[in-house]
């Protein structure tokens, strides 16, 4: 799965392991689930890599029946997508197989979106100029914490935008791009229990 001169630059070459952090999501269409899967990796120090490619076995429990499913992720954001009939109860990485920690080890699913509405439009414009602030509207049910941070295509954080808690309302994340090059980039919204990663590109 893994290509050999990147197994052992990442492995032998370089120190560390992958720390993984995992969120998930579910959305109910037609007769079934589609599960949004977030899977960071959030390891840091002299010589490790700031994302390794690895294959990730996910174990999902739907009661007395587990489901696998194996991943491959080679960012520091990940963003995976699963359908299923019903709910999985919790979704759990098997280390058995990995070289990795977890901040995350068993993750339950549920279903989130009474509280939470997010704009349908998301990031205006889209391009953005360089200069010019983009922007993202959501709208809050009920009070909640919530993180915005900027990273780049290649999941390093520029800069954090909000981080903080709001009362229930409407709400609207600003992205200045004055110091932004020419490129692509990922919004990180953390709301709640709710994650989603925004791509965005700046031009000049």
């Amino acid at each position: 799965i893994i290509n050999l001169n990147k197994f052992f630059e990442q492995w032998v070459f370089k120190a560390g392991h992958p720390i993984f952090e995992i969120n998930t999501y579910a959305h109910s269409y037609n007769d079934g689930y589609n599960i949004e899967l977030y899977l960071n990796q959030v390891q840091m120090g002299s010589n490790v890599p700031s994302s390794f490619t690895c294959p990730v076995e996910l174990y999902f429990y739907f009661g007395d029946i587990i489901h696998s499913e194996t991943i491959v992720t080679n960012n520091r954001i990940d963003k995976f997508e699963f359908n299923f009939e019903s709910i999985p109860d919790s979704v759990k990485i098997n280390t058995n197989k990995l070289l990795a920690n977890l901040k995350s080890t068993i993750v339950s699913v549920s279903e989130n979106h009474s509280q939470i509405e997010l704009s349908e439009n998301l990031i205006i414009p889209n391009p953005i100029y360089s200069g010019n602030t983009g922007k993202y509207t959501f709208e809050l049910k009920e009070p909640s914490s919530v993180i915005a941070e900027l990273y780049d295509i290649h999941g390093q954080k520029i800069q954090d935008i909000y981080n903080g808690f709001l009362n229930k309302g409407r709400f609207d994340i600003n992205i200045p791009t004055y110091t932004l090059q020419s490129g692509n980039y990922l919004l990180m919204l953390r709301i709640g229990t709710l994650q989603r990663i925004l791509k965005f590109a700046v031009i000049r």
